[in-house]
């Protein structure tokens, strides 16, 4: 589950907390009172599918993985011995029907790659439990029948290796179905988690934000209290912004623009000057200025 949800469940578990807290605030007034318990049992749900929706299902799935590479293992070989014995007889449809190299099963889906195991598993159990048959009834020894080829033992194909398939066969389906099962809890209880905290939205936004203002001039304290647990700065909202849904900063100071004063002219330039030079005289006598008289004392 992401941060972002994360947070917005935890301020929603404080608000429960801060209400439940304070219940003879409220208490008294039936719409608070029916809104907030809804409110809270919506959170209370909320708190309880998440904790399936942070369930670890890591084991399940590595477990499936780990199944799904020990069916491919043993799929392969009897393929293998499967596509040889049709060759000899002549089988392409035979051929056909198992022809599944490893670079193949490993690219197919789950369910696929269960079909495969399901369908080689059949087809190598009836050709083995035919050639027990033959070999029973002695048809095999008859060099002149056309069948020499049909006992599928003799390709290495064993009782026990038939048994090993369906057994590994089995336990990869069974362990897919856990990890499908337990993906698809995770996935519901997400959907209907998200669905629950929409609906505190709504709630709050559009009911118990609004009722809340009862206090804004009652009791200031309380509704300041109320607007920190809704995570919201009590300075920062005003009744109008609050009924509205949206935050406003009453502290915020608008930007003061500057307004520049209009360029001097060349003329009001030069008649500063002169007024400049006229107020602040040069004395003729002070020592060390140009222009003074000569032969005065030092």
């Amino acid at each position: 589950m992401k941060d972002k949800k994360i947070n917005k469940i935890k301020k929603l578990l404080e608000l429960k907390n801060f209400l439940l807290k304070n219940t003879t605030k409220w208490s008294h007034i039936e719409e608070i009172k029916k809104t907030v318990d809804e409110f809270v049992n919506n959170t209370d749900e909320i708190i309880e599918l998440k904790k399936i929706c942070d369930k670890n299902i890591s084991y399940f799935e590595s477990d499936k993985e780990k199944k799904r590479e020990e069916l491919i293992n043993i799929i392969v070989p009897v393929c293998n011995v499967l596509q040889v014995y049709a060759f000899d007889i002549n089988n392409n449809d035979l051929n056909k029907q198992v022809n599944f190299p490893r670079h193949k099963l490993e690219k197919v889906k789950d369910s696929e790659l269960s079909d495969i195991g399901n369908s080689i598993y059949k087809k190598s159990k009836k050709l083995y439990e035919k050639s027990i048959e033959l070999v029973e009834s002695k048809l095999i020894k008859n060099k002149k029948a056309k069948i020499q080829h049909v006992n599928i033992i003799t390709y290495g194909i064993t009782e026990e290796m038939i048994d090993e398939l369906e057994k590994i066969y089995k336990a990869f389906v069974n362990s897919k179905s856990i990890f499908k099962k337990e993906k698809s809890s995770i996935n519901k209880s997400e959907k209907k988690l998200n669905n629950l905290l929409k609906s505190n939205k709504k709630l709050l936004k559009n009911k118990l934000d609004k009722l809340m203002t009862l206090f804004e001039l009652n009791d200031k304290n309380f509704f300041n209290q109320y607007l920190k647990a809704r995570t919201l700065e009590a300075e920062n909202i005003s009744e109008t912004s609050l009924s509205e849904g949206k935050t406003v900063s009453k502290t915020s100071t608008p930007k003061k623009t500057t307004t520049k004063a209009p360029a001097k002219s060349a003329t009001q330039r030069k008649t500063k000057a002169k007024t400049t030079t006229k107020q602040n005289p040069v004395s003729e006598n002070t020592p060390g200025t140009e222009g003074a008289k000569p032969g005065s004392s030092e």
